[in-house]
């Protein structure tokens, strides 16, 4: 998106005078109750989903997550 996209889609917005780069942040994930900068490391230890999940699941690993996570997305549950 650039700033005539954001000023047609966001016209509000940009009356108040904000700009696109005033919107954007970094992507963070919650862990443990605080929140850590993207991204997500290899093994999944810093994502909060992950961590919940392998309390019911705890011999899964990371990349079983993802597989089962991705064939909910697709309808597979």
């Amino acid at each position: 998106m650039n700033q005539s996209d954001f000023n047609e889609f966001y016209p509000q917005l940009a009356q108040k005078g904000v700009t696109l780069a005033e919107t954007r942040t970094k992507l963070t994930r919650k862990v443990g109750g605080e929140m850590t900068p993207d991204p997500i490391l290899p093994d999944g230890s810093n994502c909060y989903w992950f961590d919940s999940y392998k309390k019911r699941n705890p011999f899964d690993t990371y990349q079983d997550y993802l597989e089962r996570l991705n064939e909910g997305l697709n309808g597979g549950f």
